[in-house]
Formats: C-alpha cells, structure tokens, sequence
C-alpha cells in the first residue's frame, strides 16, 4: 500500500509538470535560442529540477517494481510508472528517449521502462487497456501546438506499445495501434 501511494504520488506530480510545462513559453522555445544570461540560468534551473525529479522516479521506481514483481499489485505498480513516465516524455527526450538502441540513452531509464512493461505483459487485457489508453490520449494531444512536446509523447507510447504488441489482441491492434501508427 505505501508503495502504491508513493508511486502514485509520483505519477501526480508528474502529471502536473507536465501540464505546466506545456503551458509556459520554455516548453516551445529551440535549443539554440538567444537567451539572456538571466535567462540561461533561469533555464538551467528549470531543466536541473526536472532532470533530478525524473531520477527519482526512476530510482523509487525501479526499487519498487524489482522489489514487487511477483507480487499482485505489480501491475497496477507497473500501470502506475508507464503513465508517470508519460507525464514526463518531454524530459525522457532529452535523454534520447526510451528505445532500446544499444548505446544511446540512460541505462537505468530504460530498464526501469522494460521491467515495467513485461510486468504488465503478463496481464495481456491490463497492457490491452492501457494500450487502448494510450492511444486515445496520443490522438487528443495530435491538435496542441508544441511540436517537440508532442513528438516526445509520440515517441514515448510508440515505443512502449511496440514492446507489448506480442500480447495485444487482433482487435486491438487494428482498433488502436493501428490508428496510432498509421500517421
């Protein structure tokens, strides 16, 4: 129970930094913009705060999915974690996502991504739902404006489905992966 508020308290936050970043001006301003001095510090701020919050999702997470995993409430734990993750796809990104290419990317982030999904592939009608989740939110975000937000997000539940599609059903991968890949 403590871990399913913990991670749950997590996901929480998550979501809300998530819905302010795409409500500030830093979340559609380039890379290599003209910054004031006041304002590259502000800036690395900003990303050293989100960088150290997504580390500690990923930290308590991994501890509590490796700890739980043969337990019955891995699953919800594991549903917990991918949609916090989610939340947080805009700061995975810089980190070069959560595909699997050796080599690229944060190693603990991407275990802790793959562990959560096998956990919830033993469960194929919780992967199918959340599948089904997923796409429905990928498909509402398709008219937002910021472009490198909604790619990441993109990104993020492409990859994430692309690992569970071994368990997903006919209809669901016609009904919704489809529909999602297709663009």
């Amino acid at each position: 129970m403590a871990v399913s508020n913990a991670l749950s308290t997590l996901r929480d936050v998550a979501r809300t930094i998530e819905r302010d970043w795409v409500s500030t001006s830093l979340a559609s301003v380039e890379k290599d913009a003209g910054f004031t001095p006041t304002t590259k510090e502000l800036t690395k701020a900003v990303w050293s705060i989100l960088k150290t919050f997504l580390f500690t999702v990923i930290m308590l997470s991994d501890a509590c999915l490796s700890t739980s995993v043969f337990l019955s409430p891995a699953p919800s734990l594991a549903l917990t974690v991918l949609h916090t993750m989610s939340h947080l796809a805009f700061v995975i990104s810089q980190f070069g996502g959560v595909s699997s290419l050796p080599g690229q990317g944060f190693q603990e982030l991407k275990k802790t991504f793959y562990l959560a999904l096998d956990v919830l592939a033993a469960e194929p009608p919780r992967a199918q739902a959340y599948v089904e989740q997923a796409c429905i939110a990928l498909s509402s975000q398709s008219a937002e404006g910021n472009v490198a937000f909604r790619k990441a997000k993109e990104a993020y539940t492409l990859s994430s489905i692309e690992q569970l599609v071994p368990v997903l059903s006919e209809r669901c991968l016609k009904d919704w992966v489809w529909g999602a890949c297709y663009p």
